[in-house]
């Protein structure tokens, strides 16, 4: 079961990375109309991740959210890291229990890592 709940977990990854090229082409990431759908896009599937997660043994489980909270920041910037954010964070609020603030923690650091590595990038690139 730990090997379908991890092509399942890949397979995701790769729909967003085809549906996120399908949207940059459409709304350009410069416009905070693209960065706001591609947070939706990258938050939402973060969502879909935190509902089927890979349980590796009791009470350690990994759902790839930090992975797509981060690489939103990284590509995408500010707007939608904040969007990437907040779904996922509501939703682990939502679910409760003794990880909600972890959770909500590992969403929120990740979005900070990949700023941290957005900006810089994006000062380089302007150059």
């Amino acid at each position: 079961m730990v090997y379908l709940d991890l092509i399942f977990n890949l397979s995701l990854l790769v729909a967003l990375s085809v549906v996120s090229g399908f949207l940059d082409k459409r709304f350009s990431r410069e416009t905070r109309t693209g960065a706001l759908l591609q947070g939706t896009l990258f938050g939402a599937a973060a969502v879909v991740g935190m509902l089927r997660p890979l349980n590796l043994g009791p009470g350690l489980i990994f759902d790839g959210r930090s992975v797509m909270v981060s690489l939103c920041a990284l590509f995408f910037g500010p707007w939608a890291a904040l969007v990437a954010f907040a779904l996922p964070a509501a939703s682990r609020i939502l679910m409760g229990g003794m990880g909600a603030l972890t959770g909500v923690l590992v969403a929120l650091s990740s979005a900070g890592i990949g700023l941290a590595a957005y900006f810089p990038r994006k000062q380089q690139s302007d150059s």
